[in-house]
């Protein structure tokens, strides 16, 4: 196990050329998608803490 974890060590620590292109699109679909969970997350949070406030009543 210790010399799969050394293998492992120096695979992630060589240095290798990278041929990728990342287009503009693919940046903005990126940020689309942070700030589409970022607005999700913020208004489940926002509804828990109402739910928490108000107490668990029907009004």
């Amino acid at each position: 196990m210790k010399n799969f974890a050394m293998c492992a060590l120096v695979l992630l620590m060589a240095e290798r050329q990278l041929h990728a292109y990342a287009d503009p699109g693919s940046g903005a679909l990126l940020w689309q998608v942070l700030v589409g969970g970022f607005i999700g997350v913020s208004f489940y949070v926002r509804r828990l803490i109402n739910w928490l406030r108000r107490g668990n009543r029907n009004d």
